[in-house]
């Protein structure tokens, strides 16, 4: 596939958005990051692992479906799915693709804010629907960017472009900022485990279906994991806690607060 100068370059635009709203978001924290080495190292691990990475997982891809069209992994993948479609298999697998689709993210994402708003988690609230709401904006996005045809590969042709996989995108997003709210509870590995199964398990029915092809739920899972690291990076302040005042800080004020009630205390006697 050879895509327009302008479409192409349209693609690399994105991406260039997303890395400048990351280095913003750096500059934003900047000053209490200083302050705060521990701070400053989990906020380098959140970029790498959930910014940096992904995007460069997804920028690979890109240049490959620009460059090439359609790699002949992409085909040898789907060919060899489509010698073992088996219908019982498919009619499992169509209904389970379902749980990815927009409209039922959309319901499990108002049902996890209705659950974190009762227990007045507002600010973990807006950010699992930001993230998961950007990840779906950004895949109708790059779809149009690339407009890229489904596949061929078996006769059930759904319409809308193919690059990224909505569903890989819709399901990954959604799934991964859950992760990110639960991780500082004892939920975090049971909440790693399902989102896994769910994210990873919804791009492999796309490519059983035969609607995606392999580069397609490869990019939905790069992309969004990417959306999400950058929503979190810009609600990094609100959920991060202020760093502690060192303690040579807190020991001058307690022999401040000390010396003013001794002095209370010595006039106080005074007077009596």
């Amino acid at each position: 596939m050879t895509l327009p100068i302008a479409v192409a370059a349209g693609g690399w635009a994105v991406l260039a958005v997303l890395v400048a709203v990351a280095v913003a978001a750096v500059l934003a924290g900047r000053g209490q990051l200083t302050a705060d080495p521990a701070r400053r190292r989990r906020f380098r691990r959140v970029l790498s692992l959930l910014v940096v990475a992904p995007a460069a997982v997804f920028t690979a891809v890109a240049g490959v479906v620009v460059a090439q069209g359609t790699p002949a992994w992409d085909m040898t993948v789907l060919r060899q799915l489509a010698r073992h479609q088996q219908p019982t298999a498919r009619a499992i697998t169509a209904a389970a693709t379902l749980t990815g689709s927009v409209p039922v993210v959309l319901v499990l994402l108002l049902t996890a804010l209705v659950v974190l708003l009762i227990a007045r988690l507002y600010r973990q609230a807006a950010f699992v629907a930001a993230a998961t709401l950007l990840s779906m904006a950004a895949s109708g996005i790059m779809k149009l960017v690339f407009a890229r045809a489904r596949p061929e590969v078996i006769a059930q042709k759904p319409g809308g472009w193919s690059f990224p996989s909505g569903h890989t995108m819709s399901a990954t997003g959604f799934a991964v900022a859950l992760v990110i709210v639960l991780w500082p509870t004892r939920w975090r590995r049971p909440a790693l485990a399902v989102a896994t199964v769910y994210a990873v398990g919804i791009g492999l029915t796309r490519l059983y279906l035969g609607v995606h092809y392999p580069s397609d739920v490869v990019a939905g899972w790069a992309l969004a994991l990417a959306v999400v690291g950058v929503t979190w990076l810009a609600f990094w302040d609100r959920f991060e806690p202020a760093p502690e005042a060192p303690a040579q800080d807190r020991g001058d004020r307690l022999r401040r607060a000390q010396r003013d009630s001794g002095q209370h205390d010595g006039s106080g006697k005074g007077r009596t």
